[in-house]
């Protein structure tokens, strides 16, 4: 038997992204399971609900309701200056000074006046600890899974759908 696990990484990846990969899903689920396979669908948000089933509009539903559950702690379009999570993991780790002046200077722009290092570190502090957390997640998740599978005979598969994700020093 083949066990399958479509893993789709809804913390890191937005809906956009989503799209090819749960069309990529559906497909294999219509055209490439065997009599005897087994898929689950597993989404990173929601990890601990999953079964593996050969029905096919079963499976068809559940890549269906896969949608982004990005957890945000900020508005980060509105927020000034726009830090990125791998921006924010080299100023929280202060990999890259030079990127630390950009953000300064981005800043000053926004504020009309002169920023202080906080005004960027404390934002930047938030975010990194946000995507560390998605990132602890996505990968307890991908343990539980090959856990999981490894109590299973046969071919066992994990295909993870994932914009990607920052692992820092984990």
């Amino acid at each position: 038997p083949r066990f399958v696990a479509l893993c789709f990484d809804d913390l890191n990846t937005e809906t956009l992204a989503l799209k090819p990969a749960k069309e990529a899903a559906e497909r294999f689920v219509k055209t490439a399971l065997a009599p005897g396979d087994r898929v689950a669908v597993v989404t990173v948000a929601q990890s601990g609900d999953y079964e593996f089933t050969g029905d096919v509009p079963k499976l068809l539903e559940q890549i269906a309701k896969v949608t982004n559950h990005r957890r945000s702690n900020d508005d980060s379009g509105q927020q000034c200056p726009h830090i990125l999570p791998y921006e924010a993991y080299l100023i929280v780790n202060r990999l890259d000074n030079e990127l630390l002046d950009a953000k300064l200077a981005e800043c000053a722009v926004c504020e009309r006046s002169p920023c202080f290092p906080i005004q960027v570190t404390a934002p930047a502090d938030a975010i990194w600890e946000h995507a560390l957390n998605n990132s602890r997640n996505t990968l307890r998740v991908m343990e539980s899974l090959v856990d999981g599978l490894a109590k299973f005979p046969g071919e066992r598969m994990i295909l993870l759908a994932s914009a990607g994700f920052l692992t820092g020093n984990l």
